[in-house]
C-alpha cells in the first residue's frame, strides 16, 4: 500500500482529524460494569448481587462524569470571567495600546526605530 491509500484508509476510518467518528460513545462506560460482572460471577453465587453491583457502578460513574462536567464549565467560566476583567481593566488603564492591538499592530511595531 502507498502512502496515498493508507491516508486515504485512515480517512475513511478516523475523518479527517484522526480521530474515531464514534468518538462520543465512551467504551469504558460499558467494559467497566461488564468486566465487575464477569469478576464477581466467578466469586458470587447469585445474581441479585452481580446486578447490584453492575448497577452500582454504572450509578457511581454517572456521578463522576456528572462532576466532572461540572467542575470543568465552572473552571471555563471562572477563565473567562478573569479575562474579560482583565481585558476591562486593560481597556480602562491603556486604551492606546488596546487600540492598536485592535488595528492588528503591537507597540513595539508602532514605534518609530
Amino acid at each position: 500500500m502507498n502512502h496515498a491509500a493508507i491516508a486515504a484508509r485512515r480517512g475513511a476510518l478516523y475523518g479527517e482529524r484522526g480521530r474515531s467518528r464514534h468518538r462520543d460513545w465512551d467504551v469504558r462506560r460499558v467494559n467497566r460494569p461488564v468486566a465487575l460482572a464477569a469478576g464477581l460471577s466467578g466469586a458470587v453465587v447469585s445474581t441479585g448481587i452481580i446486578v447490584t453491583a453492575g448497577l452500582a457502578e454504572i450509578v457511581a460513574g454517572s456521578i463522576a462524569m456528572g462532576l466532572g462536567g461540572y467542575l470543568a464549565a465552572k473552571s471555563e467560566a471562572e477563565h473567562y470571567a478573569s479575562e474579560h476583567a482583565r481585558e476591562h481593566r486593560e481597556v480602562a488603564e491603556k486604551p492606546e495600546v488596546v487600540a492598536l492591538r485592535g488595528l492588528g499592530l503591537s507597540v513595539a511595531r508602532s514605534k518609530p526605530p
